[in-house]
């Protein structure tokens, strides 16, 4: 294993997300609101036209209101109207959904080391992967878990499990850029995460969700670091 090595084979274009099955801020998936502020700051500074180009370009105006209220960081908001603004900012930007995503997510990650998930950087060895990764789900997610599988000296496995069927590509983004970045900042060298397998699957309140098969693999460094 050298260096880092990502196997992603659920890339998607995004098109997923085009259709909203759900009114904005009515889906039962949502995500803590350091996730939107993160975003807009991200948009406002390195997309054309900034955070009101983004609004301007949505073709549903519930979705223009939605994104004028305040977003606490602490709170929790209905997650799809921020992945579908994820295809919109790309198409913005002339970048691919998934380019778009993982460097968007990879700013998130910067920002939420340096301030209120300073513990992020404790995850350097499969041991405290598959201890605290749990956490941090619930953390930042309401829906989403993660299953442990297996765990040992070199490698975490398990199921990330409750995603809504229309982020199956952009959920798979965001987790690898963002521990890919973890894992940098926090010196791991040597690791490779790779998704494995995608399963449909159904919530407890009968919405169609995706499980997906998670595989980290850590190097000698890992446990050091």
């Amino acid at each position: 294993m050298t260096g880092a090595i990502t196997k992603n084979s659920f890339i998607t274009d995004g098109e997923e997300l085009r259709r909203l099955r759900f009114a904005p801020g009515e889906s039962p998936f949502r995500i803590k609101g350091n996730g939107y502020r993160g975003h807009l700051k991200y948009v406002q500074e390195n997309l054309p036209g900034g955070v009101e180009a983004m609004k301007d370009a949505f073709e549903d105006p519930r979705l223009k209101e939605f994104f004028n209220q305040t977003f606490l960081a602490s709170a929790f908001y209905d997650v799809i109207p921020l992945a579908h603004a994820g295809l919109i900012c790309a198409e913005i930007s002339g970048m691919s959904f998934y380019d778009f995503v993982y460097e968007r997510t990879r700013h998130q990650a910067e920002e939420d080391v340096r301030g209120v998930y300073k513990w992020l950087l404790t995850l350097l060895s499969p041991r405290l992967v598959s201890s605290r990764l749990t956490k941090f789900m619930a953390q930042y997610f309401d829906f989403m878990s993660f299953e442990l599988e297996h765990s040992d000296a070199t490698v975490v496995r398990g199921r990330l499990t409750g995603a809504p069927f229309e982020l199956r590509g952009w959920i798979t983004a965001v987790f690898e850029a963002y521990y890919c970045h973890v894992f940098k900042l926090g010196g791991v060298k040597e690791y490779a995460i790779e998704f494995t397998e995608r399963r449909e699957a159904v919530g407890a309140d009968g919405e169609p969700t995706i499980e997906v098969g998670i595989e980290l693999s850590f190097g000698p460094d890992g446990e050091s670091a």
